[in-house]
């Protein structure tokens, strides 16, 4: 007859022969991360494709592409002005215009003032002076200031009054430049 020490051994499992349940939580543990890792490696690699087929193919305008948009003027009567006007790559001034077919069309410059010299939101368009041959100084019809190739805009602060006065949202901030005179 067996002893109660005997059935005790003989019922017990072997810790060789059979996991633990810790052990095999930390198996499913272990696999489970491995799984998410592959997924992130995975999930990773996809947006790196999109990414890049999206900058190769896809990306909108290029900076290239970007820099030949003008803002322009004719230089014929009634001054009809071009915004946003796509130049030739090696264009130069006078660009053709596109109404007419003539060599007429030259760089805007823009006046931000009114006669009291306050600011205003949408600028007054004018042709230089020296665009018509004509070395006379250009003075903004509106206002009657100096206007100068490259006419620096009203400084952040008058822009942001301007803008409070007129009720809308105040112009993204820019450096302060110097007002002509």
């Amino acid at each position: 007859m067996p002893s109660l020490v005997d059935d005790h051994q003989a019922s017990a499992p072997s810790a060789v022969s059979s996991p633990s349940r810790a052990g095999k939580f930390a198996a499913g543990a272990k696999r489970k991360s491995q799984q998410i890792k592959l997924v992130s490696a995975v999930v990773m690699i996809v947006v790196a494709a999109l990414v890049a087929f999206y900058n190769l193919f896809g990306g909108g305008p290029t900076p290239g592409e970007l820099s030949r948009r003008r803002d322009l003027i004719d230089v014929e009567e009634p001054h009809e002005v071009f915004l946003n006007h796509k130049i030739p790559e090696d264009g130069r001034f006078p660009y053709v215009n596109p109404k007419t077919g003539k060599e007429s069309l030259f760089p805007v410059e823009r006046c931000y003032y009114n006669k009291d010299g306050s600011v205003k939101l949408i600028p007054t368009y004018v042709l230089l002076n020296s665009y018509k041959n004509n070395e006379t100084e250009t003075k903004c019809p509106d206002c009657g200031r100096r206007v100068v190739p490259h006419n620096p805009a009203p400084t952040a602060e008058l822009a942001r009054m301007a803008a409070e006065k007129a009720g809308e949202p105040a112009p993204a901030a820019t450096a302060p430049a110097a007002e002509p005179k």
